[in-house]
C-alpha cells in the first residue's frame, strides 16, 4: 500500500496489477484495499448498493463526509432488483445428490432432502405453475444451511466438482438475501418446462 501511494497518483488496472505482482498480491483484493486511501473511487453499482461486495470498511464518519455521483441512474430500479433477489432450483440438486451418493454421503444426503422438497413443491402448486408465500420458508432455509456447510466441506477436501461450487455460492447468496426479507420482497415459486422441470423461488423487493 505504502509503495504505490507513494510513487503513483492514478491507479488503473495496469498500475494496481504491475504492484500486486511485484509484491504476490491478490490485484482484486488489493484494489478494494486502496479503495480505501482513494480521493475519488471509479466503480460499478454493486460496489456501493450490494451487500455481497459492498465497501464495507468504511467508517461511519468516511461515509457522511463520501459524496456519490451516480451516472445513469434510471438503472439503479432493475439493477437493484438483479441485487436484492435470489433464485434456487431444483436441477442442481437432483444432479449433485447423483454426483455425490457415494463419493460424499453426507453431501448426497442433504441435495437428496432438498431435491425431495422441490418435488413435495411442485406437487404443492401444481397445475397453477406459481404460488407466492407471506412468510419465509423456514425448512428450506434450514436445509440451504446444511447443505452449505456440507458443500464447503467438500469443496475444502477435493474442490474438483463445478456444479457443486457453483450451486454453494447461489445457495450462499440465497441465504444471505434471505436474512434481509421483509415486506419489500415477494417470496413465490414457479414451475417451467424446459428439459427438465425446475423450481424458482426468486426474492424480488418492490421498488
Amino acid at each position: 500500500m505504502l509503495d504505490i501511494l507513494r510513487k503513483e497518483a492514478i491507479l488503473d488496472r495496469s498500475c494496481i496489477e504491475k504492484y500486486a505482482k511485484k509484491h504476490r498480491v491478490c490485484p482484486f483484493e488489493f484494489s478494494l484495499d486502496l479503495a480505501y486511501a482513494a480521493d475519488a473511487v471509479i466503480c460499478d453499482y454493486n460496489y456501493i448498493f450490494d451487500p455481497k461486495v459492498s465497501l464495507k470498511k468504511l467508517f461511519d464518519e468516511q461515509k457522511r463526509k463520501t459524496i456519490l455521483l451516480v451516472d445513469e441512474a434510471h438503472n439503479l430500479v432493475d439493477r437493484g432488483r438483479d441485487i436484492f433477489s435470489a433464485t434456487l432450483e431444483k436441477s442442481p440438486f437432483l444432479q449433485l445428490k447423483r454426483e455425490f451418493k457415494e463419493k460424499n454421503h453426507s453431501l448426497g444426503d442433504i441435495s437428496k432432502r432438498l431435491n425431495n422438497y422441490f418435488i413435495q413443491l411442485r406437487k404443492q402448486v401444481g397445475s397453477s405453475k406459481t404460488m407466492e408465500f407471506e412468510e419465509p420458508l423456514e425448512e428450506l432455509n434450514q436445509l440451504v444451511a446444511e447443505f452449505i456447510e456440507h458443500a464447503e466441506n467438500e469443496l475444502i477436501r477435493a474442490g474438483e466438482s463445478d456444479l457443486l461450487l457453483e450451486t454453494f455460492f447461489v445457495a450462499q447468496n440465497w441465504q444471505r438475501i434471505t436474512r434481509l426479507y421483509d415486506e419489500r420482497f415477494i417470496l413465490y415459486a414457479e414451475i417451467e418446462k424446459m428439459m427438465c422441470e425446475l423450481n424458482s423461488f426468486v426474492w424480488i423487493p418492490l421498488i
